[in-house]
């Protein structure tokens, strides 16, 4: 009981630090995942539900589904969603400004429009929330990550052509606690010289479970604060400055046996100021560009389980997310440009959603599940400075009903999804179909083929304003959407064979498996001739003709040798490209941007006495990137290798009680993009490559 006080009073007294005016934060350990303390948080690993949602076993799952455990995480150094999805099969992340470091990720090589974000499968993520999201989201809120890459339309809607990344929350499991510090150094190369600069994190959480494990709360709360880094002493940032304040809580309630009523909330505040002269007001005479955001984002989650009987179960729930923005975009140093105080902006965002889900099991191995599910997504975006003035409300209902047929040797599951968006006149209805063959126990084959659509509406690089003066421009840079501008429809197929093996403690998996993407009526935006009126240069988003490619195959290794060592390896080979070619200054090309043609990741990580060590090695292959300067390019890039260690010793107090102290460096040989643009005339969106340039940290975590 004791212990259990201590706990408590911590925790509260350092989300306290958090809560008063969002001027401290911490850092959270997160623990095995489950409601009740009775689960055996290793079987619970090995269970997966994105791909069906409904819980089958990683291994013989008919949907492909990688998973980004806590062991993963760590290893990673990952402190929010964006580290902990790099370094995955198929999966590319990367920042979009060197104002304020805007972030996607690819799946597949798809653009992040793509990919659709989920929490603990609900979508609450609109475009507005998606601009700075992988990097707001901390890692101390998750539980697990599971990916599917392509094919989740029939069961998630609109906007998951390219894959679903589904985050699994952290859950009450046991009484306990961990606050925790972390301090980055971040290198980048001035003038020969080596010029660093930091950021902190601090971090904390606590669950308590009652001790029938009928109830249990978990709350975390996370504060990271980075300085703008300058990489190559222009005076402009390359990375921005970026504050990170968050706090939330989420937990159970069991009713009676088999109905569980789960809640979650959270806060996340995220500052961010790129640019130069960066500690003058963004309209001050000295500043040439500057890129100001301020965020606040507000989510809540209801949700019901309810295992009525061993043939049927159902799900209900009910989740918001509001977004809050207030931004400065513009070049004011720049006279052109008159009235530069009112270019400040704020946009509104409330996205509802609401829905249900019945799985029926009318005999063994025969599964049918039924859903519906209501979206809401209100929008209000004001810059008078940019006579920008948006009010759009998009609506959406969907349904959706899969049977799922499990025999010994082969599972089938076939779905249909059909939704009515706001923006369309008709339904669209998206099938899918996937089989698992199970030749042997150690043996399967899997095959998936999909359709999707994605809705035309304003999407989140319309609230990214680039600020870029490229070739002396001086305009604002603005995105409208065409009068005509229709849905995208897609078509998918994967397959993948998986042999694995055990002798004794050493077990191994092998996958070898290709992909392929099609899109009809791709949505592009022609960069090519801008509409300028008055301070503004007007981009128009439509349909492009013909079909645009994405097929490739993967290779994957898995090798494990009791609890001494962990080795993950997956490797990309991939081609992305437009029916018809696209036009620049230096030619006519096919090829997708920011695409690499070979892209992989090496990781290895091993245990011993309190130890833990971790080894990572990322390549990326050239791919090509399009420079808007002067004149709009298509550039072909170099490759990079990218390596990371990391290597941390635990210390049990007692049984409750431990220390924890780790020390690691992300980009060992700082490989980094070396053509940077510069100084006020940049095109800010040219950026390509690894995200993150040479950085060493340090930290520790008291666990209670």
């Amino acid at each position: 009981m004791k212990y259990k006080v201590l706990r408590i009073l911590a925790v509260v007294a350092v989300l306290g630090m958090s809560a008063q005016g969002y001027s401290e934060g911490f850092d959270v350990e997160i623990n095995d995942s489950g409601r009740s303390a009775k689960k055996d948080s290793i079987k619970e690993a090995n269970i997966v539900v994105t791909g069906t949602r409904s819980k089958k076993v990683l291994q013989l799952s008919p949907v492909r589904t990688e998973v980004i455990d806590r062991s993963k995480i760590e290893a990673k150094a990952a402190t929010n969603l964006f580290d902990a999805l790099n370094n995955e099969l198929g999966v590319l992340v990367e920042n979009n400004c060197q104002n304020c470091a805007v972030n996607t990720v690819r799946l597949n090589g798809l653009d992040g429009n793509y990919t659709q974000i989920l929490f603990d499968g609900i979508g609450t993520v609109s475009s507005l929330a998606g601009v700075y999201l992988l990097q707001q989201m901390p890692a101390e809120m998750i539980e697990r990550v599971e990916i599917v890459r392509g094919g989740g339309s029939a069961l998630y809607g609109s906007g998951a052509i390219g894959g679903v990344v589904n985050v699994i929350r952290k859950k009450p499991t046991k009484n306990e606690g961990s606050v925790g510090f972390r301090y980055d150094w971040i290198a980048g190369n001035v003038d020969g010289n080596r010029d660093v600069v930091g950021m902190h994190t601090v971090s904390g959480n606590m669950s308590v479970v009652s001790d029938n494990g009928k109830a249990g709360i978990a709350m975390w709360g996370s504060k990271s604060d980075r300085n703008a880094w300058d990489a190559n002493d222009d005076d402009y940032s390359d990375l921005p400055e970026d504050l990170n304040k968050s706090m939330g809580a989420n937990g159970f309630i069991t009713i009676i046996p088999g109905m569980e009523l789960s809640f979650a909330g959270a806060t996340f505040h995220t500052d961010r100021r790129g640019g130069n002269a960066l500690a003058s007001e963004p309209f001050a005479p000295e500043v040439n560009i500057a890129e100001a955001i301020e965020t606040n984002r507000d989510t809540a989650e209801v949700r019901l389980d309810h295992e009525v009987s061993n043939m049927l179960n159902y799900t209900l729930y009910y989740a918001y997310a509001g977004t809050k923005r207030h931004t400065y975009y513009g070049p004011a140093g720049n006279d052109i440009l008159s009235e530069d105080t009112n270019l400040y902006g704020n946009t509104e965002n409330e996205f509802h959603v609401s829905g249900m889900v019945v799985n029926v099991i009318p005999v063994a191995g025969h599964t049918f599940t039924v859903g519906a599910e209501y979206t809401s997504d209100k929008l209000t975006d004001s810059n008078p400075g940019m006579n920008r003035e948006l009010n759009e409300n998009y609506d959406n209902i969907g349904l959706y009903a899969q049977y799922d047929w499990d025999m010994r040797l082969l599972e089938i599951v076939a779905g249909v999804r059909g939704d009515k968006h706001s923006a369309l006149d008709d339904w669209e209805f998206s099938p899918r179909a996937s089989l698992i063959f199970k030749f042997t126990p150690h043996i399967r084959w899997r095959n998936t083929v999909a359709t999707g659509f994605k809705a035309p509406q304003v999407f989140d690089e319309d609230f990214h304003i680039e600020i870029s003066l490229a070739g002396g421009g001086t305009t604002n840079h603005l995105i409208v959407n065409a009068d005509n501008l229709d849905a995208e429809h897609s078509v998918s197929y994967s397959s993948d064979v998986s042999v694995d093996t055990h002798m004794g403690q050493l077990a191994m998996e092998l996958i070898l498996g290709g992909f392929y993407t099609a899109i009809e009526d791709a949505m592009s935006i022609d960069y090519e001739n801008g509409n300028t009126v008055g301070s503004n240069t007007y981009y128009t988003r439509s349909n492009a003709d013909g079909t645009t490619k994405y097929y490739g195959g993967n290779l994957q290794l898995n090798v494990s040798y009791g609890s001494l060592l962990k080795l993950s390896s997956g490797w990309t080979y991939q081609v992305a490209e437009y029916e018809n070619d696209e036009s620049y200054d230096n030619g006519s090309f096919n090829e997708v941007p920011k695409v690499p043609e070979l892209y992989g990741f090496s990781m290895l990580q091993l245990f011993w006495n309190g130890f833990q060590f971790a080894f990572s090695c990322q390549y990326m292959g050239k791919q090509y990137v399009v420079y808007e300067g002067t004149t709009t390019e298509l550039r072909e890039t170099d490759t990079f290798v990218v390596l990371n260690t990391r290597i941390e010793y635990k210390y049990n107090i007692d049984n409750q009680r431990y220390v924890t102290v780790f020390t690691g460096v992300d980009n060992i040989t700082d490989a980094y993009q070396d053509d940077l643009p510069l100084g006020a005339d940049r095109p800010a969106g040219y950026l390509y490559g690894p995200a993150k340039p040479l950085t060493i940290y340090a930290g520790a975590r008291l666990g209670f």
